[in-house]
């Protein structure tokens, strides 16, 4: 099967480690992970890549802009947006997304990351799409990094039945290139009670590339839903304090 491919200049395939850990109950985990790094203006021409591919259409990798920032279809426009709100500073420059695909369909994304460069080319946002389950609910956190890698702000969104609201979260991002790292530690009280890293190796953005990441990461949307569900039984199993939805606690 023959597909009319354009020329890919920016996005690239990135695989390597996610790591999960916390200190009460000592718990940590790791698991093998790869990413998608989209330059918006690229996607539909990366998704030509490869017959196993599809933009907005179901096949083993597929993309749809409506898994994206409460399904807005112009993701561009709504970054552009989302910074304005955050910031009251117009955004112009180029965005590009971390993501992984819906697979046959099913789509799991507990973060999605959107790059924020200005035209000379300095980082100076990153746009935090997360999403929870079993809610099913997303929140849009504006991280602006234009004045060093490193942000720290409170915690606003419930993400895990096993984690308080009153936290704060303390980022730390690199710049994208041969490697892509990204650490979240979770304080309360200034003290870390948790850290999730990100540690990913660029490949080029090929079919050979794609469709090994499908042959080496086979189901991993279901894969990431599974491991949701296994950690957090593993966590009350350990005696894991459970606290409730805080917007749905009963009355």
């Amino acid at each position: 099967m023959q597909r009319n491919r354009g020329v890919i200049v920016l996005s690239k395939i990135y695989e390597g480690q996610i790591f999960h850990g916390r200190s009460k109950p000592k718990h940590a985990m790791n698991y093998p992970v790869w990413f998608a790094y989209l330059h918006l203006d690229e996607i539909e021409e990366f998704c030509k890549l490869s017959v196993f591919c599809d933009y907005r259409k179901n096949n083993l990798l597929s993309f749809f802009e409506e898994d994206f920032l409460y399904g807005n279809r112009n993701l561009g426009s709504s970054i552009r947006n989302r910074i304005f709100e955050s910031s009251g500073k117009k955004f112009e420059g180029e965005i590009f997304l971390l993501t992984t695909f819906r697979q046959l369909g099913y789509s799991m994304n507990p973060i999605s990351l959107f790059y924020c460069f200005n035209p000379g080319n300095e980082l100076l946002y990153i746009v935090a799409d997360v999403h929870n389950t079993p809610w099913n609910e997303r929140h849009i956190y504006v991280l602006d990094v234009s004045k060093g890698n490193r942000v720290t702000h409170v915690k606003n969104f419930h993400v895990s039945p096993f984690m308080p609201m009153n936290l704060s979260y303390d980022w730390d991002f690199n710049l994208p290139g041969d490697e892509i790292k990204v650490r979240i530690r979770v304080l309360q009280q200034n003290e870390p009670v948790m850290s999730a890293r990100l540690e990913l190796k660029s490949l080029p953005a090929s079919s050979q590339t794609i469709n090994r990441m499908i042959f080496n990461h086979t189901w991993q949307s279901l894969k990431t839903t599974a491991r949701i569900y296994l950690n957090a039984a593993a966590l009350w199993i350990k005696g894991a304090k459970f606290f409730p939805h805080p917007k749905k606690k009963r009355s």
